[in-house]
């Protein structure tokens, strides 16, 4: 028997996610006025806002947003 935690669980790590050249063109069909706002990252377990740093941060050929 399965309970809520296991199913939820199941669903937050099988869910699809984003590549860079997705968030890319995303980005494109923003305005103008929303690509100069601060980059955010927003933790939904937290319900937490953090900001960017303004450098990506690299390592093992991988890119990262870093907070």
């Amino acid at each position: 028997m399965t309970t809520a935690y296991d199913s939820l669980r199941y669903e937050e790590i099988n869910k699809p996610t984003m590549t860079y050249l997705d968030l890319l063109q995303q980005l494109n069909e923003l305005p103008k006025e929303k690509l100069q706002q601060t980059v955010t990252i927003y933790d939904k377990d937290c319900e937490e806002f953090i900001p960017t740093d303004s450098t990506l941060y690299v390592k093992n050929d991988r890119a990262y947003l870093q907070i």
